[in-house]
C-alpha cells in the first residue's frame, strides 16, 4: 500500500526486510525487524519520484513493509500491553469525535493493538503522551509502520477501515488537549513559581540518574506533577544516562502509575534535591544583583559557560571528545561559530535583525589539544556541506573579498592567530604593509553587512575582476578541449563577475582563531579594543595549564543526530560543487522571541548602556561595553535557531557569557598600561585578576612566570592586599597553594 499513502501526499521510507525471523540489517541482536529504516537519512525522505521508487522496489526496500512519515499526520497508537484499551475507552468519551476516523489500521502483533490516523495541516507541538489514557501514545513526527507491512511475530498490519486518500483532520479538542504548555505554575516554598520544561531539565542534569530506587522513582513522580502528565521524555532522558535503565516500555508503565496519590509528590522535592547538588535557578531566590557597581543586573552566578543549551551544547561536547586533553572553553567558542555558520545563510534573528556570524578567539597554551578543536570544527563543516567556504589563514584584504565572491559564506579557522594580529597591529602602527593594514577594516565591513550588502572600492572591484577573467580564461580552454561540463563552470564565473559593480549581497563572514596566552593576550589593549575588532569578538580562554589527559582516549564518529541536524540547518543554500557558490538569496527564514525572553533583552540593554556611560566618564573604555547587547542578541540567536524559537533560557546563557567576555577583556585593556589614567599598579592589579580569574585558580609560581614583567616582591604584595581586602583567596590544589578571584 505504500504507493497509496504516496498518491494521497505522504512520504514513506524503506525498511529493512524480515528474514529467517530476523532484521535483514545483518545485525542478528536487532531489535527493529521490520521496522528499521534502510536510509540513516529517512527523517528527510522526498517524495520519490516513479523512477526511485522502482529502483527501491527492486532493491527490496518494501519486501516486507514501509514506513509511513509521521508528517503532517497525527497518528494515535493504541498498545493493549500497557492498558491502551481501557485508556482509548477513556480518550473516546472525552474525545468521540476520533472515531470518525478515515484511516484505522490493526498492529500487526494482533494482540487489539490500532493506529488511528488524522491530518496536521500545520506543524505543532504536541505531547505524545497524557496521564490520562495510559497505553495511548500521540505521535506527530517519526515514522509509523505501514499497513500491509508484516510483523516479526508473523502477523500483518491490517486496514479495519478507510484509506490514505480518507484521512480526516483531527479534532480541534485533541489538539488542544495534546499542545505543549511552554511553562507549568508550582508551589516552591510557598511561592507559585512558573517552571518551563528546560528549566526542569537543568535541575536535573544536577542530579545521579544511578540513584537508589526510591529517589530515581521520586524523582519521576516529581516531574509528572509538575508537568501534568506531560514531561515523560524529560525523565526517560535522565534515566537513560543510568547503566540501570530499563527501557522506555518500563517507564511508561511507570509513568501511567503515577499521578494517583492523594498526597503526591511535587516539584519541591525535585528543586530541593538540585539545590543541595549545586543548581541555581536562572533568576535567583531574590531576583537582582549588583552589577559593576552602579547597574544592577539578573543573577547569573549557576549558569555553567562549558554547557550552552540546545544543540549548541551538543556540538559542545562533541568538539571536546575530540580532544584528548578537555578543552571545554575553547570547544564552546568553536560550537558557536559552527551553528551561527552554518545557519548564517538561511535564517535570521526576528527581534532585531542579527545574524549568526562570529569574530571568536579561543586561547590556551602551547601543545594543549587546540589544533584538535580546529579539526572538530572543520568537520563539521564539511559534514554540513560547506567545506569549500572553509579557509585557513587570512593572506589579505583581496583574499577576503576573493573568497566572499567565490562562496557567499567565509570562514576562517586560524591556528596561532596571535602571530597573524600583531603582524597587522604593527603595520597600522608604523603606517607600512598596507595590504596587512586593510585587513582590519575588510573584516570588520564584511562582518556588520552580513544581512545586507558590501560594496567594493574601485581597485578592489578591479584585482577581483582580474582574477576572475583569469578563471574563466582557464574554463574556455577546457571548454575548446570538448570539456562540455565547464560550460556550467563558466556561467558560474561570469555571475560571480555581474555582482561585483552592485556590491556582495548578504556576504557572511566569520573568524575562530586560537593562540597561546603570551602572545594573545597583549593584543587587547586600549588601541585594539576601542578600534571596534577586539569588542566584537568574544574570547574563550582556558584556565588550566596542564590538563589531565582522557584516559583510553579514542575519537567517537560524529553521531547521525548532530550530523543531520547540520544538514539541515544548511539544507536551503546551494553548496554542491566548487564552481557553484554556497549560497542563499532566498529570503531568510525569521526566528521568533517569546515574551519573557524579549522582556530579558529590553532590560539587559539598559543595564549595557548604562554600564557604557560609567566607562565613558571613568575610563574611556565604553567601546568594549557598548556592543554587549548586539552579541548578547547574536549568540542567544544562534543558540534559539535550531529550534526556532529564542527563550530566556538562550538570554540568560548569552548574557552570562558576554559579561564574562567584557570582565576579561577590562582586565586585559587595564593590565596593559596603554589607555588613558592607566597606572603601573592597576595593569599589576588587572593582570593578577586575569590569571587567577577561575575556580581552578593559579599558583603563586606561575603567577610570577606570566607576569616577567613586574617584580615578584610587587606581585607579591598585591596579592597579599587582595586576599586581605577579601577580592581573592587562598585554597589547597593538588599539588600546592593557589590563588583564585571571590566571586
Amino acid at each position: 500500500m505504500h504507493r497509496e499513502f504516496i498518491d494521497a501526499g505522504f512520504r514513506v521510507i524503506g525498511l529493512h526486510p524480515i528474514v529467517n525471523d530476523k532484521c535483514g540489517c545483518g545485525n542478528d541482536n536487532c531489535h527493529m525487524a521490520g521496522k528499521h529504516p534502510w536510509s540513516a537519512n529517512w527523517q528527510y525522505a522526498p517524495h520519490w519520484s516513479d523512477e526511485q521508487l522502482e529502483t527501491m522496489e527492486l532493491s527490496g526496500q518494501f519486501s516486507t513493509g514501509y514506513g509511513v512519515l509521521v508528517s503532517g499526520l497525527l497518528v494515535i497508537d493504541i498498545d493493549p500491553r500497557n492498558g491502551g484499551n481501557e485508556g482509548y475507552a477513556a480518550l473516546v468519551d472525552q474525545f468521540p469525535d476520533i472515531t470518525g476516523s478515515g484511516l484505522i489500521v490493526a498492529t500487526g502483533r494482533g494482540d487489539g493493538g490500532k493506529h488511528i490516523y488524522f491530518r496536521l495541516f500545520e506543524p505543532l507541538a504536541l505531547v505524545t503522551k497524557l496521564s490520562k489514557y495510559p497505553g495511548v501514545d500521540f505521535k506527530s513526527a517519526g515514522f509509523v509502520v505501514g499497513p500491509g507491512s508484516q510483523h516479526i511475530s508473523g502477523g500483518e498490519y491490517t486496514v479495519l477501515h478507510g484509506a490514505p486518500d480518507d484521512i480526516d483532520e483531527a479534532p480541534q479538542a485533541l489538539l488542544d488537549a495534546l499542545k505543549k504548555p511552554e511553562r507549568h505554575r508550582n508551589d516552591i516554598n510557598g511561592s507559585s513559581v512558573d517552571v518551563s520544561h528546560a528549566e526542569i531539565a537543568d535541575m536535573l542534569g544536577y542530579l545521579d540518574p544511578d540513584c537508589g530506587y526510591d529517589d530515581w522513582v521520586t524523582a519521576g513522580m516529581a516531574i509528572h506533577h509538575a508537568t501534568d502528565g506531560t514531561g515523560f521524555d524529560l525523565w526517560d532522558t535522565w534515566s537513560n544516562g543510568s547503566d540501570k535503565y530499563p527501557g522506555k516500555a518500563k517507564l511508561g508503565q511507570h509513568w501511567h502509575s503515577f499521578g494517583k496519590s492523594a498526597n503526591p509528590v511535587t516539584l519541591g522535592t525535585l528543586w530541593h534535591r538540585a539545590k543541595e547538588a549545586g543548581w541555581r535557578p536562572a533568576i535567583a531566590d531574590d531576583g537582582l544583583a549588583d552589577y559593576w557597581g552602579k547597574p544592577v543586573a539578573l543573577d547569573i552566578s549557576g549558569i555553567d559557560l562549558t554547557k550552552p543549551p540546545g544543540f549548541v551544547g551538543e556540538v559542545t561536547e562533541w568538539i571536546n571528545s575530540q580532544c584528548r586533553y578537555p578543552r571545554e572553553r575553547l570547544a564552546t567558542g568553536a560550537a558557536l561559530v559552527t551553528v551561527g555558520n552554518v545557519i548564517g545563510l538561511n535564517y535570521i534573528d526576528k527581534k532585531d535583525g542579527v545574524t549568526g556570524n562570529l569574530f571568536v578567539f579561543g586561547v590556551a597554551d602551547s601543545g594543549s589539544g587546540k589544533n584538535a578543536v580546529l579539526t572538530a570544527a572543520s568537520d563539521l563543516h564539511v559534514e554540513a556541506g560547506l567545506a569549500p567556504a572553509v579557509h585557513g589563514s587570512i593572506k589579505s584584504e583581496q583574499e577576503i573579498v576573493s573568497n566572499l565572491v567565490r562562496n557567499q559564506a567565509a570562514l576562517y579557522l586560524i591556528d596561532e592567530i596571535g602571530e597573524g594580529l600583531a603582524k597587522i597591529e604593527s603595520a597600522r602602527k608604523r603606517g607600512g604593509a598596507i595590504y596587512l593594514e586593510g585587513i582590519y577594516g575588510m573584516l570588520m565591513s564584511a562582518y556588520s553587512q552580513g544581512a545586507g550588502r558590501l560594496l567594493l572600492s574601485g581597485d578592489k572591484r578591479d584585482d577581483v575582476r582580474k582574477a576572475i577573467q583569469a578563471e574563466i580564461a582557464q574554463a574556455n580552454k577546457r571548454l575548446d578541449e570538448g570539456k562540455r561540463e565547464y560550460n556550467e563552470v563558466i556561467a558560474a564565473l561570469e555571475s560571480r563577475l555581474a555582482s561585483l559593480d552592485q556590491g556582495l549581497v548578504r556576504p557572511f563572514l566569520s573568524v575562530y582563531g586560537t593562540g597561546e596566552p603570551r602572545k594573545f593576550e597583549p593584543m587587547v589593549n586600549y588601541d585594539s579594543a576601542t578600534s571596534g575588532f577586539f569588542s566584537r569578538a568574544l574570547i574563550f580562554s582556558e584556565r588550566v595549564l596542564v590538563p589531565s589527559r582522557k584516559r583510553d582516549f579514542t575519537k567517537p564518529p560524529m553521531c547521525e543526530r548532530i550530523a543531520q541536524r547540520l544538514k539541515m540547518l544548511a539544507a536551503t543554500g546551494t553548496h554542491d560543487s566548487f564552481y557553484k557558490r554556497i549560497e542563499n538569496y532566498a529570503a531568510p527564514t525569521p526566528i521568533p522571541t517569546e515574551p519573557e525572553a524579549a522582556r530579558l533583552l529590553e532590560e539587559i540593554a539598559d543595564i549595557f548602556e548604562e554600564y557604557a556611560h560609567d566607562q565613558a566618564e571613568r575610563t574611556g573604555l565604553h567601546s568594549v561595553v557598548v556592543r554587549g547587547y548586539e552579541s548578547v542578541s547574536k549568540v542567544s540567536f544562534i543558540l534559539a535557531a535550531p529550534s526556532r524559537l529564542r527563550t530566556a533560557e538562550h538570554v540568560l546563557w548569552a548574557y552570562a557569557l558576554v559579561k564574562n567576555d567584557i570582565d576579561d577583556k577590562l582586565r586585559l585593556v587595564v593590565a596593559s598600561d596603554t589607555g588613558p589614567g592607566s597606572s603601573k599598579k592597576a595593569g599589576l592589579v588587572s593582570r593578577i585578576e586575569a590569571q587567577i580569574n577561575s575556580d581552578e585558580g593559579q599558583t603563586i609560581g606561575v603567577i610570577k612566570n606570566r607576569l616577567r614583567d613586574f617584580k615578584p616582591e610587587d606581585i607579591e604584595r598585591e596579592l597579599a592586599k587582595m586576599v586581605e581586602a577579601k577580592r581573592a583567596e587562598t585554597f589547597k590544589g593538588a599539588r600546592s597553594m593557589r590563588y583564585r578571584l571571590v566571586r
